[in-house]
Protein backbone atom coordinates (compact mmCIF):
# COMPACT_ATOMS: atom_id res chain seq x y z
CA UNK A 1 0.00 0.00 0.00
CA UNK A 2 3.00 2.01 0.59
CA UNK A 3 3.33 2.89 -3.05
CA UNK A 4 -0.07 3.73 -3.54
CA UNK A 5 -0.06 6.13 -0.43
CA UNK A 6 3.20 7.63 -0.69
CA UNK A 7 2.11 10.52 -3.01
CA UNK A 8 -0.44 11.79 -0.76
CA UNK A 9 1.83 11.68 2.09
CA UNK A 10 4.36 13.75 0.02
CA UNK A 11 1.43 16.34 0.36
CA UNK A 12 1.47 16.47 3.53
CA UNK A 13 5.29 16.43 4.14
CA UNK A 14 8.00 15.69 1.81
CA UNK A 15 10.57 16.06 4.26
CA UNK A 16 9.05 12.52 6.35
CA UNK A 17 10.72 8.98 5.71
CA UNK A 18 7.38 7.47 4.84
CA UNK A 19 8.28 4.18 4.63
CA UNK A 20 9.51 3.87 8.20
CA UNK A 21 5.49 4.47 8.95
CA UNK A 22 4.57 1.33 7.06
CA UNK A 23 7.48 -0.62 7.86
CA UNK A 24 8.41 -0.62 11.72
CA UNK A 25 8.87 -3.79 13.41
CA UNK A 26 7.28 -3.54 16.75
CA UNK A 27 4.07 -3.45 14.76
CA UNK A 28 1.05 -5.19 16.81
CA UNK A 29 -1.33 -5.55 14.25
CA UNK A 30 -0.91 -6.43 10.77
CA UNK A 31 -2.16 -3.67 9.29
CA UNK A 32 -1.11 0.21 9.08
CA UNK A 33 -4.14 2.45 8.55
CA UNK A 34 -7.06 2.91 6.53
CA UNK A 35 -7.01 4.30 2.77
CA UNK A 36 -10.43 5.84 1.19
CA UNK A 37 -10.06 5.13 -2.70
CA UNK A 38 -11.55 7.16 -5.78
CA UNK A 39 -11.55 3.47 -7.95
CA UNK A 40 -7.92 2.58 -7.85
CA UNK A 41 -6.30 5.96 -6.47
CA UNK A 42 -5.61 6.77 -3.11
CA UNK A 43 -7.58 9.92 -2.58
CA UNK A 44 -6.72 9.53 2.08
CA UNK A 45 -5.30 8.05 4.40
CA UNK A 46 -5.35 7.93 7.90
CA UNK A 47 -2.19 6.56 9.77
CA UNK A 48 -1.99 4.07 12.45
CA UNK A 49 0.71 2.68 14.98
CA UNK A 50 0.22 -0.19 16.98
CA UNK A 51 1.92 -0.98 20.29
CA UNK A 52 1.42 -2.65 23.40
CA UNK A 53 2.74 -1.82 26.87
CA UNK A 54 3.14 -3.36 30.07
CA UNK A 55 1.46 -0.96 33.02
CA UNK A 56 1.09 -2.00 36.13
CA UNK A 57 2.03 -5.08 35.38
CA UNK A 58 -1.12 -5.75 32.30
CA UNK A 59 -0.59 -5.40 28.65
CA UNK A 60 -2.47 -2.97 27.56
CA UNK A 61 -2.86 -2.08 23.56
CA UNK A 62 -2.49 1.46 22.03
CA UNK A 63 -2.80 2.81 18.68
CA UNK A 64 -1.70 6.02 17.76
CA UNK A 65 -3.33 7.83 14.86
CA UNK A 66 -1.26 10.28 12.59
CA UNK A 67 -0.85 11.47 9.05
CA UNK A 68 -4.35 12.15 8.53
CA UNK A 69 -4.84 13.50 5.42
CA UNK A 70 -8.01 13.65 2.44
CA UNK A 71 -7.63 15.35 -0.68
CA UNK A 72 -9.86 18.58 -0.91
CA UNK A 73 -12.83 17.43 -2.84
CA UNK A 74 -13.37 14.11 -0.89
CA UNK A 75 -13.21 15.91 2.71
CA UNK A 76 -16.94 15.55 3.13
CA UNK A 77 -15.53 11.62 3.54
CA UNK A 78 -12.96 12.06 6.09
CA UNK A 79 -14.94 10.76 9.06
CA UNK A 80 -15.05 7.22 7.14
CA UNK A 81 -11.33 6.76 7.82
CA UNK A 82 -11.64 7.18 11.41
CA UNK A 83 -14.85 5.45 12.16
CA UNK A 84 -13.43 1.82 12.08
CA UNK A 85 -10.36 2.97 14.67
CA UNK A 86 -13.32 4.32 17.07
CA UNK A 87 -14.77 1.07 17.18
CA UNK A 88 -10.97 -0.78 18.20
CA UNK A 89 -12.02 -3.11 21.59
CA UNK A 90 -9.12 -2.96 24.34
CA UNK A 91 -7.20 -0.43 22.68
CA UNK A 92 -6.33 2.89 23.93
CA UNK A 93 -6.77 5.53 21.11
CA UNK A 94 -4.08 8.69 20.70
CA UNK A 95 -3.28 11.44 18.87
CA UNK A 96 0.32 12.79 19.80
CA UNK A 97 0.47 15.14 17.17
CA UNK A 98 -3.31 16.23 15.85
CA UNK A 99 -3.62 19.05 13.20
CA UNK A 100 -5.65 22.37 15.09
CA UNK A 101 -8.41 21.06 12.57
CA UNK A 102 -8.38 17.29 14.08
CA UNK A 103 -8.09 18.40 17.28
CA UNK A 104 -11.80 19.87 17.02
CA UNK A 105 -12.79 16.89 15.43
CA UNK A 106 -11.39 14.46 17.79
CA UNK A 107 -12.86 16.64 20.62
CA UNK A 108 -16.58 16.33 19.79
CA UNK A 109 -15.65 12.44 19.09
CA UNK A 110 -14.57 11.97 22.59
CA UNK A 111 -10.82 12.57 22.71
CA UNK A 112 -9.69 14.06 25.52
CA UNK A 113 -6.60 16.42 25.31
CA UNK A 114 -4.20 15.56 27.71
CA UNK A 115 -1.23 17.89 27.38
CA UNK A 116 -1.36 21.23 25.68
CA UNK A 117 2.46 22.52 26.72
CA UNK A 118 5.63 21.09 27.76
CA UNK A 119 8.12 23.03 29.89
CA UNK A 120 11.34 21.66 31.16
CA UNK A 121 12.80 22.98 34.13
CA UNK A 122 16.56 22.52 34.85
CA UNK A 123 18.30 21.80 37.77
CA UNK A 124 19.71 25.10 39.26
CA UNK A 125 22.58 24.55 42.16
CA UNK A 126 22.85 26.91 44.66
CA UNK A 127 26.31 27.50 44.20
CA UNK A 128 27.73 29.67 41.12
CA UNK A 129 28.05 27.02 38.56
CA UNK A 130 26.27 26.96 35.33
CA UNK A 131 23.97 24.56 33.98
CA UNK A 132 26.27 22.87 32.02
CA UNK A 133 28.53 21.81 35.12
CA UNK A 134 24.89 20.66 36.36
CA UNK A 135 23.42 18.63 33.84
CA UNK A 136 24.80 16.26 31.17
CA UNK A 137 22.44 16.22 28.29
CA UNK A 138 23.08 13.63 25.42
CA UNK A 139 22.47 12.50 22.26
CA UNK A 140 24.07 9.03 22.11
CA UNK A 141 21.90 6.60 22.22
CA UNK A 142 24.09 4.27 24.57
CA UNK A 143 24.37 7.06 26.97
CA UNK A 144 20.22 7.39 27.14
CA UNK A 145 19.61 3.67 27.35
CA UNK A 146 21.93 2.86 30.94
CA UNK A 147 19.62 5.36 32.12
CA UNK A 148 16.17 3.26 31.34
CA UNK A 149 14.72 0.12 33.08
CA UNK A 150 14.31 -2.77 31.20
CA UNK A 151 10.65 -2.13 30.47
CA UNK A 152 11.30 1.82 29.17
CA UNK A 153 14.53 0.37 27.49
CA UNK A 154 12.75 -1.72 25.27
CA UNK A 155 10.28 0.80 24.25
CA UNK A 156 13.54 2.95 23.60
CA UNK A 157 14.66 0.44 21.14
CA UNK A 158 11.46 -0.09 19.37
CA UNK A 159 10.97 3.94 19.08
CA UNK A 160 15.09 3.54 18.13
CA UNK A 161 14.98 1.45 15.04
Amino acid sequence: MYEEVFPLLLDLNAQVNWRNVFDYNWQAEDYCGYGLFDGKEVVGFLGLIFSRRAIADRVENFCNIHSWIVKPQYRDRSLSLLLPVLRLKDCTLTDLSPAPRAIEILQKLGFKRLDSKLRVLLPVSGRNRSAIEIVHLSQEKPQIAEQFSKQDLKLFQDHSS
